[in-house]
């Protein structure tokens, strides 16, 4: 009885220091725990979200499967898991994880859209629509949901459907500036350069440091022949590119700022 007392001091400790931001502490704690329960499913978790934070990913990845092993039902590690081996390039695996967790919960819309999110990522474009429909049947008010139905239909050049999925996405979040940058890209493919260059500033106007739209705002101010604008536009990019760290798009559009000065 003392030992169990012990270990639940120890486990509110250790979840009172990472709320406050004692990440080494709550370490320690939650180590103490398993020491004195190894088989506590709840402490690996934990233990597994503190490191996770410290970006220790391999190790977090190591206390989430023992925190499984304990609790086979936990589809919060599950989830984690999943999130973490994609980062790690591990997607194989991050499918898996998220195959088990909609077994385990076929209503869980955070497992429906991080599948989705993956399948994106790796091209199956359909599988990935079919899993943000899922997670929009359990949650219609997810505007990330949303927009990334969109893309995956802008992928598959289904311009019409992409459309209507962006403007899904703004009507529930009228302030969702990438949803605004894709709607702008498809009516730019659809030839609708005005409702282009509408919605490129109005995502701006949202997310003032955001690089890429300004880049292709340029070419629909280039277009419709507002050239120093354009060129703005392009000068804008570059410096929103080199204070992100982002040298080959700082370079790229260096190279294309030059060729626009040279033909003016």
């Amino acid at each position: 009885m003392e030992e169990i007392l012990e270990a639940d001091a120890y486990f509110n400790r250790g979840v009172a220091h990472y709320e406050n931001g004692k990440n080494e502490a709550a370490l320690a704690d939650f180590s103490q725990v398993i020491a004195l329960r190894p088989t506590d499913g709840k402490a690996f978790y934990n233990r597994a979200v503190v490191r996770e934070a410290e970006g220790n990913l391999a190790e977090a990845i190591k206390d989430y499967s023992a925190a499984i092993v304990n609790d086979p039902q936990d589809t919060d590690a599950l989830l984690n898991r999943g999130l973490l081996r994609i980062q790690l390039g591990e997607t194989t695996e991050a499918l898996l994880d998220f195959d088990t967790l909609l077994t385990l919960d076929p209503a869980d819309s955070r497992g429906y859209y991080s599948r989705g999110d993956l399948r994106l990522a790796l091209g199956d474009l359909e599988g990935a629509i079919t899993d943000f429909v899922a997670t929009l049947s359990l949650n219609p008010e997810d505007a990330f949901a949303w927009n990334c139905t969109g893309v995956a239909y802008l992928r598959s050049e289904d311009l019409d459907e992409a459309l209507a999925n962006f403007n899904r996405a703004i009507e529930v979040d009228p302030k969702y500036s990438e949803a605004y940058f894709n709607r702008g890209g498809t009516f730019y493919l659809k030839g609708d350069k005005e409702l282009a260059l509408a919605d490129f500033e109005r995502a701006i106007a949202i997310t003032p440091e955001y690089a890429e739209v300004y880049a292709n705002r340029s070419v629909v101010r280039f277009e419709l022949g507002y050239e120093h604008g354009a060129i703005q536009d392009l000068e804008m990019a570059a410096a929103l590119y080199q204070k992100q760290g982002n040298l080959n798009a700082y370079f790229k559009m260096l190279d294309i700022l030059d060729d626009a000065l040279g033909e003016g």
